[in-house]
């Protein structure tokens, strides 16, 4: 559960817990921002709805050189 209340989607890990300037879902590779500041993760199932400045451990930075 967030802070304010509200749930966490449950396709989220148990490692979703809220993010540092350098490391959070806003600069994640595998975030994609949707409108009036909504995001959503494309690395679990069902494109779960995540917050810019939580994270989780499977962040990545979106510059990654592959």
């Amino acid at each position: 559960m967030y802070p304010d209340g509200k749930p966490i989607p449950e396709a989220l890990p148990a490692a979703y817990e809220k993010g540092t300037l350098e490391k959070n879902c806003s600069n994640c590779n595998h975030v994609m921002y949707i409108t009036n500041n909504e995001y959503q993760c494309g690395r679990f199932s069902g494109n779960p709805a995540v917050r810019p400045d939580w994270v989780c451990a499977v962040w990545e930075p979106v510059n990654k050189n592959k």
